[in-house]
């Protein structure tokens, strides 16, 4: 017996597609960790701040981990398709934007969290407790 019940159960949950209510709901979650002021967007900022903290890799410099942190969130925005003046992106365009990528994709529930893992990083499988410690004792580290 695998951690599903029977070794029965496990290959067809494993092999279940994602839903768009699940790809939505999982998109959702995301959206609030990275919106800290509860505002209903993200800021250019916050999704740097969120990234950087998610992504963390100890094998890189900190000159390559921005880069590449500054790299993702110009495709987040581009994603969410949020208007080039706008330094904001709404929690609609990210859901929307994001939605549009990885449905078509019809990724297995397992396919989608490793593709949230790699566009957001480990936050996008930690519980809210974990992240919002974690991301205080960042924001205490760097003041």
């Amino acid at each position: 017996m695998g951690a599903c019940g029977t070794k029965e159960e496990c290959e067809k949950s494993c092999q279940k597609r994602a839903s768009i209510r699940e790809i939505r709901e999982r998109l959702e979650i995301i959206f609030d960790r990275m919106d800290q002021n509860n505002h209903g967007t993200v800021t250019y900022g916050q999704a740097m701040k969120f990234l950087m903290l998610s992504k963390r890799d100890i094998h890189k410099c900190e000159k390559d981990r921005t880069r590449e942190v500054t790299r993702a969130v110009k495709k987040m925005f581009a994603c969410a398709k949020a208007q080039q003046c706008r330094d904001h992106i709404t929690e609609d365009e990210f859901i929307a934007g994001y939605t549009n990528v990885l449905y078509p994709q019809n990724l297995t529930l397992i396919q989608l969290e490793i593709q949230l893992r790699k566009l957001f990083g480990k936050v996008a499988d930690m519980n809210a407790d974990t992240f919002n410690q974690a991301l205080n004792t960042h924001r205490v580290a760097s003041i």
